[in-house]
């Protein structure tokens, strides 16, 4: 499967951070390019929502997780999303990338990946596009607008840099 998305990852109760760092993206990225920007606010009415984010999760180049307590408290995020997403950045498939929405406490799940193996995901071993003590909830609406455009940008440039590194991966392999 070609990995070629963008996966928001967030709780509904942040979605008003979803649809700005949205925004941000489209800004940067045109209707010709290659990658896709996906949360399950493009899931259409009689669709199976969960089979959706599930597939669009095995697209994704990075998952982009949107920190609060509502997020790592949220039993879908925490069930489905975290899992597919730890998967994948151990395989080396997809990266994770934080932004935080507000400042949270340590966290940390074990997951258990499809061959067995238990892997310790912490929140803290990944380093966060923003400081969670500089989180979005602490910011004027100016200094919001700057942080959601400079994770846009890094967010882009991640995704970019990382399907670089499969495709050279898979010339090796051939």
């Amino acid at each position: 499967m070609q990995r070629d998305t963008i996966f928001i990852s967030y709780s509904r109760h942040d979605e008003t951070a979803c649809e700005d760092l949205v925004r941000h993206l489209r800004v940067i990225l045109d209707e010709d390019s290659p990658l896709l920007v996906f949360s399950d606010m493009r899931i259409e009415t009689s669709e199976k929502w969960k089979l959706k984010i599930e597939s669009e999760m095995g697209r994704a180049l990075v998952s982009v997780f949107l920190v609060s307590s509502r997020f790592l408290t949220s039993k879908f995020v925490g069930s489905v999303e975290i899992p597919i997403a730890v998967i994948a950045d151990h395989q080396g498939l997809a990266k994770i990338a934080c932004l935080y929405l507000a400042p949270v406490g340590e966290f940390k799940r074990k997951v258990k990946t499809p061959d067995g193996e238990l892997i310790t995901f912490r929140l803290s071993d990944y380093q966060g596009i923003n400081d969670p003590k500089r989180a979005l909830s602490g910011l004027d609406d100016h200094e919001r607008e700057e942080l959601l455009a400079r994770s846009a940008a890094e967010i882009v440039r991640l995704a970019k840099s990382h399907r670089d590194a499969l495709v050279e991966a898979e010339q090796q392999r051939q």
